[in-house]
């Protein structure tokens, strides 16, 4: 069992000791509790734990508790849980235009989602920032989206916001699926959505959850005519709404409630922004310290068989390649964990196993020169599918070697290749859509090494020791989670008819 400092750490307030039993119970072995019956105690708690709380677990007699404003005051980050029995749906819009909960559930609750709500909390997954999302400039405009089944109903409220001067630009949807491409189409300009709950296909709490899952800083508003606890209940839990609204529509009310989501919106989007600005710093400075260990690890021997610059270069080529962002769990993988001491030393000791064989090889001989193209002149016009590395010659052995990982690694053979012949230089290059994927590289954001992206980048590397060994030059031009190869061999003093 884990130790109780590696526990949640979770404030729960109650007022009947069968309640605390209970709890105690369900829960007393899976989170380090913090026990109040009264305001005034939990208040101290907070005050006193505040940032390492998790999790607030308000279960009173009544809903009107003091504790859930405080709570969001003196521990902003926690998850604020509201048990209860009963609760009205005019408890719930209050509740939400309050601000005051996280989620609500009803009682008996179900513990395992209660566990898993306060683990998610514990481990920063309720974060989920977009990272490609940032914020627009001053003169942006925003859009509110309103999804209902009745286009006569949505069309006049729209009308009628025009006139208030709604400070959104206000785009329809008649249901689910015609709301989801508008999502896609408006999503870095989108603000809010509102939707009805009763439509044909996809309801509208079910909308908002999808929403919430492709970028959680869109507010969600659900509207209804029906009074339907349960459906207001799954909406706040499961879509994490922001307003319960009810029907019929009041053009006026709708026109504030527009203003308050977008100064939310604004508001959660600005401390995005903030957090993606701290995680890059963050990261810079730990691919930073990354380069410098790779630098003294094997820098000279790199440098001394290619030529001085030539692994700075290699991370220089690196950097030109978009991968996949960095994130929150990557930066605490870096930090808490021993994956940038295991990534120097793996990545080190695969480039100097592969730098030791071909260190041997003092001369490139016209032999294995004529050897070399002759093989890869058939591997790339696919009259033979695959080479035998030769003891003979490491060098061209490594090239042939480095290409076919990079190659299969896309899914390619060498036919994605091109050679070319050209005043006694030899160019070798990929050819156009056939750039190689890569979503992580040895200076992208990791939160585990794996042996596909060590022997990846370490051919890659290698690639270019070669070359520039070799007296030529490569260049590695980076595009969004892809590259393309061009590399120049010189001097080969080779007839044309060897070549394709």
């Amino acid at each position: 069992m884990n130790s109780k400092n590696d526990l949640p750490l979770v404030l729960y307030r109650f007022d009947q000791p069968s309640a605390r039993d209970e709890f105690i119970h369900s829960f007393g072995n899976d989170f380090e509790l913090l026990l109040c019956e009264s305001d005034i105690e939990a208040q101290v708690e907070l005050e006193k734990y505040g940032q390492k709380v998790n999790a607030v677990l308000v279960e009173q007699d009544t809903i009107h508790s003091s504790l859930l404003e405080m709570s969001k005051a003196l521990s902003p980050q926690s998850l604020c849980i509201l048990l209860h029995e009963n609760i009205a749906l005019d408890e719930i819009v209050s509740l939400l235009e309050q601000g005051a909960v996280d989620k609500c559930f009803a009682k008996p609750y179900n513990c395992h989602v209660i566990r898993s709500e306060i683990y998610a909390a514990h481990m920063g997954v309720q974060h989920r920032y977009q990272t490609g999302v940032r914020g627009g400039g001053v003169d942006t405009r925003y859009y509110a989206l309103i999804v209902d089944d009745e286009p006569l109903a949505t069309h006049y409220l729209k009308k009628q916001l025009d006139k208030l001067n709604c400070p959104c630009e206000v785009i329809v949807a008649d249901d689910a699926v015609e709301a989801l491409v508008l999502f896609r189409q408006y999503k870095d300009s989108l603000a809010l959505v509102i939707s009805d709950q009763r439509m044909p296909g996809m309801l509208g709490n079910q909308l908002l959850t999808e929403i919430l899952n492709h970028n959680p800083s869109v507010i969600r508003i659900l509207t209804s005519a029906y009074e339907e606890v349960d459906v207001a209940l799954n909406a706040v839990n499961e879509g994490q709404i922001f307003r319960y609204i009810r029907k019929p529509w009041n053009a006026e009310k709708i026109c504030s409630c527009i203003e308050i989501a977008l100064a939310e919106f604004l508001l959660k989007r600005g401390q995005m922004n903030d957090q993606l600005s701290l995680l890059d710093k963050q990261f810079q400075q730990i691919v930073s310290n990354r380069e410098i260990a790779l630098l003294e690890c094997f820098g000279n021997e790199v440098d001394a068989y290619a030529g001085k610059g030539s692994l700075q270069y290699f991370f220089n080529c690196l950097v030109d390649i978009e991968t996949l962002p960095p994130t929150f769990s990557s930066l605490k993988a870096s930090k808490e964990s021993s994956l940038e001491g295991e990534l120097v030393s793996v990545f080190s000791q695969a480039v100097l196993t592969k730098l030791s064989k071909v260190s041997k090889q003092t001369e490139f001989t016209k032999a294995n020169k004529l050897r070399f193209y002759e093989v890869l002149s058939e591997l790339v016009q696919g009259t033979v599918l695959q080479f035998i590395a030769s003891n003979e010659d490491p060098v061209g052995a490594q090239i042939l070697t480095s290409l076919q990982q990079l190659l299969e690694s896309s899914g390619f053979g060498f036919v994605a290749l091109e050679l070319e012949h050209k005043d006694e230089i030899v160019m070798i290059q990929t050819k156009f859509k056939k750039d190689i994927s890569t979503f992580k590289h040895i200076l992208s954001a990791l939160t585990r090494l794996t042996p596909q992206m060590i022997e990846q980048q370490s051919s890659m590397l290698m690639l270019v020791l070669v070359v520039r060994h070799l007296g030529g030059s490569i260049v590695i031009k980076g595009g969004k989670q892809q590259f393309s190869l061009c590399m120049s061999l010189p001097n080969m003093y080779l007839p044309n008819d060897h070549l394709c």
